[in-house]
């Protein structure tokens, strides 16, 4: 009986002493499986500044817009091209002149053209007006030690906007490249020596332009890294008044 005992509690001892090493090595396992996540967030060469809540709702209403005037531009066509048929002229349906043309015939073709010419325009009064609305802002970080310093006129910055078809456009510059902006819908501008520099290197290596988008408007709804907007508002502050100045 005391030989079946001590074999017993050898067993239930060696049963626990492989439980412990099983959870042990789960986590360990666990934890290495960690470490490349908190490597990959800390060698990010940018980070996120600023949001603004609105991002889906200009998408969304610059989609829309373009479906319109597709779909409006392809029925356009499509609708002409019926009543020239000769099937059409054939039916009858142009018995009745009106300036050479049947009544009805001519009523549906100018109410065509003026939907089509009515959906043109707003596609690209929307684009005019929504093209230079933020949707994020991010900031450059050349080294580890850059938020501590903060922001400086030579901080790099991307803006995120919207293209014509809505998509995404990045424009990468330097916030001294910025200056405020006193037209409708638009908060900064970039300046205009800038854009001169800009060109006259198109002329002289030939490449694309670096800078696409030159208004931009700012959402003061927008949530992120308050100072770091602060700190950037006050640098194309003083941005103007240095120009005042000289």
């Amino acid at each position: 009986m005391r030989s079946l005992l001590l074999i017993s509690q050898r067993c239930n001892f060696q049963l626990r002493s492989v439980q412990c090493t099983r959870l042990y090595s789960t986590g360990t396992k666990a934890t290495t499986t960690t470490k490349p996540e908190i490597e990959t967030t800390s060698s990010s060469d940018k980070r996120l500044i600023y949001a603004t809540p609105n991002a889906g709702l200009v998408k969304l209403a610059k989609a829309f817009s373009l479906s319109t005037l597709g779909i409006s531009s392809i029925s356009a066509p499509a609708v002409i091209y019926f009543w020239e048929s000769p099937a059409i002229q054939a039916s009858g349906i142009d018995s009745n002149l009106f300036l050479g043309e049947s009544t009805i015939r001519y009523i549906c073709l100018h109410f065509i053209y003026t939907a089509l010419f009515a959906s043109v325009c707003s596609t690209g009064a929307l684009h005019y007006i929504l093209s230079p609305f933020i949707n994020t802002i991010y900031l450059h970080n050349k080294s580890s030690s850059s938020h501590n310093k903060g922001l400086t006129p030579n901080s790099i910055v991307t803006l995120e906007t919207r293209d014509l078809l809505a998509r995404k456009r990045n424009t990468t510059l330097a916030i001294r490249d910025l200056e405020p902006a006193h037209g409708l819908f638009q908060t900064w501008r970039v300046k205009p020596q800038v854009m001169k520099q800009q060109y006259a290197e198109e002329q002289r290596n030939g490449t694309p332009p670096s800078i696409q988008q030159t208004r931009f408007w700012l959402d003061r709804r927008g949530a992120g890294d308050q100072e770091a907007m602060v700190s950037m508002l006050r640098i194309i502050q003083g941005n103007q008044q240095k120009q005042r100045i000289i």
